[in-house]
């Protein structure tokens, strides 16, 4: 169906902008200095002895002062098991009495671990090892940092547990903002020969010293750039090495000469075949992460996320004690959580006894009578206890929160303050508003009443008018006129038709007639009828045009074409004749006045609008829904920022209307109606606690299905081709009434839905009725009995 809309589709869009606002960065050095390469091959790693270390030059003159210490962050740890160290490290001291530097904490690097301790090490242990350092990594690329040296020999294990990468970093972007500067070289620490002392200390004797050197110049071969290497990817090269550690890591080997064999055929993707057929699913990893193709490679959170390096990190061995004492704890936890449910339920059943005893001396001023009513009530709230129980108890905390905070916004008068017309009936209407929140436990008991009062809808008329039932006739929008006479029906037709009322009640008319039938360019969203003036007809269509008809003679006198995109919604103001707002895909909402050609003042939104609508209670308050997931409500005296901002739907908001001066409900894409305290938001930031009830049970996940409200009851369509009613302090339906389908042939109805859904909905104030429409043109008049 068009009118299907594309209320999700401009979710969509503004989605996509967002995003796209959100990729943009902005980096900015403050005091420390950035690591600044010219090229990749200025930066060789062949070139690099076990004694080099690079290190950064600070412009601070001490480097704690810069906003990020410049050997702090070469340095990235991650917890580890003191198991891996064994006694391979012992406390030592330089031959002039100098201590090691005190972030090694004695540790040996990967590559001596691998060739002494790591032999002993299960496959599990050898896992989890890798999972601590590809954490390393991670913490790296989330900030944008390349490790250029991510070879066993730069990872220390630590006798305390950690596992801290050695070797030096570079920030990607400062690659590109800054490759006329000279490469500058990060330190890790500020004595450089306190490390060569260290390393000095663990080499014992020549022949180790000789060995190391050779394992050293080869290792570099073996995690060094290939040819043909560009900037853009070192984070891949990254997970190239990853891929490299892990078969090493991995894989054992009895010498030196077989590691070096292995190494140079992995790089060709041949792995030993014990190694295929003793870790099979290990083979698999590392062909993904040393994939030739680096777009196709993981990022670090997706190795991460894996099976295989993720279950490494869960242990299911434990000891008998250790058993006790959790399964203690559980027992231990369960007991507080019951004695925790044990005084939230007396504080409950003392509330009830309060309320039951108030209900009762009520009860007792007046005599009742049991009747088939009566029981059929009771059958009724008892089939819905356990939404009634929650709500209760929901009014209830309310009511004392109210009582606490009295936190009620300083500017409040934009609710109710009517400066220019002020009608004696609207005002009545406030003041009993205004009483009943007085008493919230009291409204709460009303609000059950008011929901056991009907059971269901009771179709009172048909329109027969065969013309209408078609798929391309969807009616996307009705409204009464000011005396509620007669009806407008618009959509997709391109045509805005009146019919009488009365001629849809009349059982015995065959086929209804509209009264008068205005044609337009293009497919009709919406109408509204002029709230003072009788015969002026608002309407928005799809090329955005907004057009104002007489309804006395069917024609257009003013047309207005600010908008520049499709427009979704038009509403009169329910307290100044003259003027009225549209909005639509253009972010814009524009404030119109029938006395002016051009809009007196324009509202501009970060995501598309879906519908518009005024306060009847005030002269300045305005709200529309958004594509972004919110509702804005506006102050039309000061339009700059948002009076206030709802956040709490997760999909497009596709209605919003008053349901009292300080009440909103919306409608969203999201399957759920959200009723909103208007006292309860903030000028600033988002006010999501101002959500005080969510009503579901329709289906709306796509289509605008239609929004009425009248004296806290609530109407929405349904995507199963149904109408729903719902009262304003219960979560769950009153009832709901299926269209059927017609058969625009024979007019017979069925109860095939056939995809159809309920388009649109409009509560007739004096009679208690609702005129819903449905996506075949089909239009009912149903009645709450």
């Amino acid at each position: 169906m068009e009118h299907s809309h594309e209320a999700n589709e401009a979710a969509k869009n503004a989605e996509l902008t967002t995003n796209n606002r959100n990729i943009s960065t902005t980096t900015s050095n403050g005091n420390s200095t950035v690591t600044n390469l010219k090229t990749v091959n200025d930066f060789d790693l062949n070139k690099i002895g076990d004694e080099d270390f690079a290190y950064e030059e600070n412009n601070s003159k001490n480097p704690s002062e810069s906003n990020s210490s410049s050997w702090y962050k070469t340095l990235y740890s991650s917890s580890f098991s003191k198991f891996f160290l064994g006694q391979a490290t012992q406390k030592t001291t330089d031959s002039v009495g100098c201590k090691t530097p005190e972030f090694f904490d004695f540790g040996i690097n990967l590559r001596e671990w691998l060739q002494s301790n790591g032999r002993d090490a299960i496959k599990k242990d050898r896992l989890r090892l890798f999972r601590q350092i590809v954490h390393i990594v991670d913490v790296a690329h989330t900030q944008r940092i390349a490790l250029l040296e991510l070879r066993p020999s730069s990872f220390i294990l630590l006798q305390n547990g950690d596992v801290k990468y050695i070797g030096s970093i570079v920030e990607i972007d400062s690659l590109s903002s800054s490759s006329h500067e000279n490469t500058k070289k990060r330190n890790l620490h500020q004595e450089i020969s306190s490390i060569d002392n260290f390393r000095a200390k663990m080499q014992k004797t020549d022949d180790e010293k000789l060995s190391r050197r050779n394992v050293s110049q080869l290792e570099k071969k073996w995690y060094g750039f290939p040819e043909g290497f560009s900037i853009g990817d070192l984070l891949p090269f990254n997970i190239y090495c990853l891929g490299l550690l892990l078969f090493e890591i991995i894989f054992q080997f009895e010498s030196i000469e077989e590691l070096s064999m292995a190494m140079v055929d992995l790089q060709h993707r041949i792995v030993p075949p014990r190694f295929l057929s003793e870790s099979p699913e290990e083979a698999g990893f590392c062909f993904w992460l040393l994939h030739p193709y680096p777009s196709s490679r993981p990022t670090t959170r997706e190795i991460l996320e894996c099976e295989l390096i993720y279950g490494s990190e869960s242990t299911n061995d434990l000891s008998n004690d250790e058993e006790s004492t959790l399964l203690l704890y559980f027992l231990d936890s369960l007991k507080q959580k019951m004695h925790e449910k044990k005084t939230i339920l007396l504080e409950n059943m003392k509330l009830l006894d309060v309320d039951i005893k108030v209900v009762e001396r009520k009860r007792a001023s007046r005599r009742t009578s049991e009747c088939s009513r009566t029981n059929t009530l009771r059958d009724k709230l008892l089939g819905n206890i356990n939404h009634l129980e929650n709500a209760y108890f929901s009014a209830r905390s309310n009511a004392r929160l109210a009582e606490i905070s009295g936190n009620d916004r300083s500017d409040k008068d934009a609710l109710s303050k009517r400066d220019k017309w002020s009608w004696v009936e609207s005002q009545e209407n406030v003041l009993t508003m205004e009483e009943k929140s007085t008493d919230r436990v009291g409204s709460f008991f009303d609000s059950i009443c008011k929901f056991a009062r009907y059971n269901q809808f009771e179709v009172c008329g048909t329109l027969k008018n065969r013309e209408f039932l078609d798929s391309s006739n969807v009616i996307c929008s009705l409204s009464f006129d000011r005396d509620e006479e007669f009806i407008g029906v618009a959509g997709v037709s391109k045509k805005i038709k009146i019919f009488e009322l009365d001629s849809l009640l009349d059982e015995n008319i065959d086929v209804q007639y509209p009264v008068l039938e205005m044609s337009n360019k293009s497919k009709l969203s919406c109408i509204c009828w002029n709230n003072y003036i009788k015969n002026y007809l608002a309407s928005t269509d799809y090329d955005g045009l907004v057009q104002m008809w007489d309804a006395s003679t069917g024609q257009v006198f003013a047309r207005y074409d600010e908008h520049r995109k499709r427009a979704w919604s038009v509403d009169f103001s329910h307290v100044d004749p003259t003027k009225f707002a549209s909005g639509g895909d253009d972010c814009s909402v524009r404030i119109w006045s029938i006395n002016e050609r051009n809009s007196i003042d324009t509202i501009w939104n970060p995501a598309n609008i879906c519908c518009v609508q005024f306060s009847e209670y005030s002269s300045h308050l305005m709200a529309f829904g958004s594509a972004d997931y919110k509702i804005y409500g506006y102050d039309l005296r000061h339009t700059r920022i948002p009076w206030c901002t709802l956040a709490g739907h997760e999909n497009a908001v596709s209605y919003v209307r008053f349901l009292d001066p300080e009440t909103i409900v919306s409608a969203s894409t999201d399957n759920t109606l959200k009723l909103w305290d208007l006292k309860k938001t903030s000028l600033e930031g988002l006010s999501s606690n101002a959500c005080n009830l969510t009503f579901s049970g329709h289906t709306n996940e796509k289509n605008f299905v239609g929004l009425a409200v009248l004296d806290g009851y609530i109407a929405c369509g349904s995507e199963t081709n149904e109408v729903y009613a719902y009262y304003r302090s219960l979560p769950m339906p009153i009832t709901s009434h299926e269209f059927g389908y017609v058969d625009p042939i024979s007019g017979n109805e069925t109860s095939e839905g056939n995809g159809q859904f309920v388009s649109s909905l409009c509560w007739r104030r004096k009679s208690q009725m609702v005129v819903a429409a449905n996506s075949s043109g089909s239009i009912k008049v149903l009645k709450l009995v």
